[in-house]
This record gives structure tokens, sequence and C-alpha cells, in this order.
């Protein structure tokens, strides 16, 4: 079934296309920034670097960041769902080409499947990214990555980072298909 008819979200996106002053955060990789779909569309990155642009647009990491970005803030008409094409993304391309061809000679040495890789981060790179986000205006963060630990073990860093974005009342939307984990039970608020 379509997720878009699941989730009830088309009538949504018929009533709206967004506004500017709505900011999504988005931890993932970097962007074809030339890619047609992204024309017209508010994009800008945490800091200046050039991870946000990518180097090479057949890696993983480049396809994964545009896929994500596009799905979010891309302008209707392509072959996503471009759910808020007014607002405004605010990068953070936490897994670069080079990240993911180190994180790639890690996971061939441990013989795991090496696209699994570029989707995964440590605790305090996430922790740090989710910070950073939120200090620079996101109220939504979209998390499409995983840990590459036991999801019952809960890190101080991550917790205070969720902390942080609850208290400041910004929404985290965490995928549950990456092979790795986001830490299940610390994103839940058992209060």
């Amino acid at each position: 079934m379509d997720p878009l008819i699941q989730t009830k979200i088309q009538y949504l996106m018929k009533y709206s296309e967004g506004r500017p002053e709505i900011t999504i955060g988005l931890i993932d990789g970097s962007i074809d920034l030339s890619h047609p779909a992204f024309r017209g569309s508010i994009i800008r990155t945490v800091k200046e670097s050039g991870h946000a642009k990518c180097t090479n647009t057949d890696s993983i990491s480049c396809r994964h960041g545009t896929f994500i970005a596009g799905i979010i803030s891309a302008k209707r008409g392509f072959n996503v769902p471009a759910i808020c094409p007014k607002c405004t993304l605010l990068l953070y391309p936490i897994f670069t080409d080079k990240k993911q061809e180190e994180d790639n000679n890690y996971t061939n040495r441990k013989k795991y499947h090496d696209t699994i890789s570029f989707t995964i981060t440590t605790p305090t790179e996430l922790s740090n990214a989710i910070v950073e986000v939120i200090y620079k205006g996101a109220r939504i963060i979209n998390l499409s990555l995983g840990l590459p630990t036991n999801s019952l073990i809960k890190y101080n860093t991550l917790q205070e980072a969720y902390d942080y974005a609850r208290k400041k009342g910004v929404i985290i939307v965490a995928s549950s298909g990456n092979q790795g984990n986001i830490g299940s039970t610390s994103l839940i608020d058992n209060k």
C-alpha cells in the first residue's frame, strides 16, 4: 500500500506546500544541489563547507541524501513526494563520500554489506548534529540513519540531545528501516 495513503498525508499536501519559516533539519548525506527537482527550493547548510554539495553524485551517501531531501522539499511533479517544497531545508551532512569510503573499509573488514555503513553514525556525532540544527533554527529534524550498537544501550549525550529537542519543542522523525539503531527507547518519552 502507498505510504502516503496510509499516513493520509496526501490531504495535507493538497492543502499546503509549507512555508519558508518552517525549518526542517536534515541530518544525512550531501545533496545533488544541481538536480532540477531542487530549483527554487530553500536549502541552507548548518556549516559552510564543501560537504553540502555532492562530490560524487553516484555515491551512496549522495544518492541517499538527495533522495531524502527530495521526499521533504523537492518541487512537486518529480518521482518523490515533495511533502513540504516551500519549507526551508537545513542540511547537516553527517555522511560524506570520504566518510563513506572509510566506513566501507571498516565494514568490509567486519564482513557486513557495504551499503549499510553509510547511514551509520556515532552517538557523539549524532548528538552534536541534533543540537547544531536546533541552534540554527530547525523545528523538525529528519533522521534516516542508525547507530551501529545495541538498541538497549543508552547514551547520555544522545539522551541529552533528545531532551534538548523536547525542551525546544522540536519534533524528531526517525526512520525505522535502517540496519542500525537510533536507541529506540531513548526517543520515547515515558513520562
